[in-house]
Formats: C-alpha cells, structure tokens, sequence
C-alpha cells in the first residue's frame, strides 16, 4: 500500500492567513448596516367628461357607424377613477429603488372595468414603473435601469412629439457643472414577441427587437435654457409581426418595418433580413432673463429608412410659446407648424415620424385635441401627435381660483387649471 501524504502548512503562514482573514472580517462585514427608508406617494384621479362624439367622427375606419364617443365607442359621458400609486425604498443618496403601481382607469359601472356595483374587478393593476437608482461610487453619475419614464424635453409644449414612454431601459446622467450637463439612454420597447408563422424562413424571435440610443445636452446659464438632444433607432423587421399579420404599435408612427409592404409569401425571403433606421434630432429652449416674461421654442426633425422607398418617412416640426406670469395665472399665447404630405405616395411620407408620444401628458397645446385630457384620458380628434398639422392658440395656465391649506413644506399651495383656446389647421 502506498503511504498516504499529508502536505502540512508551516505555522508562520496559518498565523499570516488568519491575519488576513481578520482584516477582512473587519473591513468589509463589521460595518454598520444602513436603514432602508419606506416612503409612498401617489395621485388619486377624478373624471367626469362629456363629449359629442358623433358629431365629430360618424364612423369609424372599419366604416362603421359611431354611436359614442370616437371610435372605441364610450358613451358621450364617462365618469372614470384613476389611482397611482408609488413606493420608495431608499437606503441612502447613493442608491434607491422605486416601484409604481397604476389602479384603473376604472370606468363607473363598468363592470371589467372595476367600476360595476360591489367594485371588485379584477386585473385593473398594474406596474407601470419599476426601477433602480444608483450613483457609480466616487463621482455624481447618476445611473437608472428598469422600467421607467424616458422622454425628450420640450420647453415649449412640454410635450415631446417623438418619445415620451414608458419603457425598459438604462439612463446614465453626467453633471460636469451647473451649466452643462449631459444624459445618455438605452431603451428596448420591443424583443421576443414574434414567432414564427410556420414558413421555416426565421427561427422565433429572431430580428424582432426594437432599440432606441439617445443624447440630451442640457445647457443652463442665468435667464436661458439651451438643450440639443438627438436619438438613433434600429427597428427589426420582425418587430411588429404575428405571424403574416402587423399588430405592432409602429402603425401609425412611421416606423412600420417594411415587410409590411410586401406579399405574405415573399417576407421570410427578403425582409426579415434586415433593420430599419430611424433618426431624430432636436433643440429646445426657453429665454427668462425678463421674468415674469417668458419665451419658449423647440424645434425637431426626424427620418425613418425602411428599406422600401414608399415606407419611408421624414419630417419636422416648430412651435413657439410666449406667455407672462401673473399673481392670478399665466396667460399666453402659441404656434406651431410642421411639414405634412405632398400628392406622391411613392416617395413615403413627409411628416414627422415619432416613437412613442405623449405617454405621461399631452401636447401641452391642446389637450382634447392630440389626446383626450391631462388625466386620464378619451379617445383623440385629430390624432397622436401635431405632425402633419400647424395652429395657433391662447391659454392660461397655472389660473389660481383659491389657495389651499396644505401638509407640506409651504404654508400654502395655489391650485392650478387652465384655460385653452386652439386653432388647428390639417
């Protein structure tokens, strides 16, 4: 039998080893753990609407009557109820975490709406926000990955008309100074949602993503706001595709994958091979130096390449805001305008393109118009966005009726409304 070796450590290095070992024990596990505050905060909503719709749209594309309002065929009044609700947990300035939760909207008696008598409908919640935030240790980079809000800034319609969404992502802010700062983003609103339709050309989910590369430099000086932003998109042909069949919440936006355009036995063959390239650029700003005057401009352009000439698509848009703060309100007056469509539908559209829109608020201009109203919301009269359109309008915002007692941080808080007058031209 072979003797069995033991290989013995020298004492010097076992006492060497647990010195370490120790150290470590005391720098790393022996700090003092650091509370995980819980705070929640959210908004409660309220609707009551009336709206003709009919007088407005009398059928709908199918080419069907319209009974209610628009095309999804509410009744002229609604009442709804809306509830969003936020949960903070925050383990300290350099790192916290945030889940949003959205109830609603539940429409009154309506019963898969949550809203019929008893009040127990199901399926009505659901994560709108889920994120983490954290600063990268030693600098002020701050950086947010998750569900979350991203959007372009609008300075003048506090709205942007290309994206402003939902949508699962990375968002990276570098402060240099308190004059220029700069914001870097990823999103992917679309991947793995497609499968194959059974004609073997493509594996599933393959070339079905959607993702979104983004710049803003925002530029602060004293009186005036300058903030260039520009994005690049690459949009997979499968991205909107069930099978043979277009579901995908491109229609309308301008970026349709170009395999939409050809026959059903010819899109494995040629276009699930490829990308579609979109491309936006912009700048906003707004001039204070004369307070309580204020002035306000954006202007945007964007272009989309599918690949196939009619598809393609590439416009802008510019609007002006000019308005003077009162201790009752804020009246003001707008306009804006963007290119729209000429007589050739071969050579694609001539309007601006846009992503995603107005997500979390409207055109800033007018509510009823692009998207219902700021709350919750009713179906559109002249569309998602202002592309293809120009008008003018006066408004007053921030209009104070009375001041109420609040828990807060101030004494009292205005409420504010506003009071919008538009004209639109298609």
């Amino acid at each position: 039998m072979q003797e069995e070796r033991r290989h013995k450590i020298h004492p010097k290095l076992l006492t060497l080893a647990r010195c370490f070992l120790l150290a470590a024990l005391v720098g790393w596990g022996v700090q003092p753990a650091a509370a995980v505050e819980f705070a929640a905060r959210g908004v409660w909503i309220n609707m009551l609407e009336y709206g003709d719709g009919g007088s407005f749209v009398k059928k709908d594309r199918r080419g069907n009557s319209v009974t209610g309002w628009g095309r999804w065929g509410e009744d002229d009044f609604e009442a709804r109820t809306r509830v969003r609700l936020q949960l903070d947990a925050v383990a300290s300035e350099a790192l916290s975490g945030s889940i949003y939760f959205e109830i609603g909207a539940a429409t009154w008696g309506r019963a898969s709406k949550g809203g019929a008598l008893g009040t127990d409908g199901s399926n009505i919640t659901k994560v709108k926000h889920a994120y983490l935030d954290w600063l990268i240790p030693g600098t002020d980079i701050r950086t947010r990955m998750g569900l979350q809000r991203i959007f372009l800034p609008d300075y003048a319609s506090e709205a942007s008309q290309v994206l402003d969404a939902d949508v699962a992502g990375i968002s990276v802010s570098v402060p240099f100074n308190e004059t220029v700062g700069l914001t870097a983003f990823w999103a992917r609103p679309f991947n793995d949602n497609w499968t194959d339709d059974g004609t073997g050309y493509a594996p599933d989910n393959y070339l079905d993503n959607v993702d979104i590369f983004g710049l803003v430099l925002p530029l602060t000086f004293d009186g005036l706001r300058l903030t260039p932003w520009a994005m690049l998109g690459m949009v997979g042909d499968n991205a909107f595709r069930a099978g043979n069949d277009y579901y995908g919440s491109g229609y309308g936006t301008g970026i349709s994958p170009a395999w939409y355009a050809l026959r059903n036995d010819k899109v494995g063959r040629h276009a699930t091979y490829a990308y579609g390239t979109a491309f936006w650029a912009g700048l906003t700003g707004d001039i204070t130096a004369v307070d309580p005057f204020r002035l306000a401009w954006s202007a945007n352009y964007g272009s989309f390449d599918s690949g196939v000439q009619a598809l393609n698509r590439s416009g802008w848009y510019a609007s002006l805001l000019a308005e003077y703060k009162l201790d009752w309100g804020t009246p003001g007056i707008y306009g804006w305008y963007s290119s729209g469509d000429d007589g050739n539908p071969r050579n694609g559209s001539e309007r601006l393109p846009s992503f995603d829109y107005n997500n979390e608020s409207t055109s800033g201009f007018s509510g009823f118009g692009t998207l219902g109203t700021w709350t919750i919301g009713r179906d559109a009269v002249l569309g998602y966005t202002l592309a293809g359109t120009w008008g003018i309008g006066a408004r007053i915002r921030d209009l104070s009726f009375m001041e109420a007692d609040c828990q807060t941080k101030v004494d009292t808080k205005k409420t504010p409304s506003s009071l919008i007058f538009s004209t639109v031209v298609l």
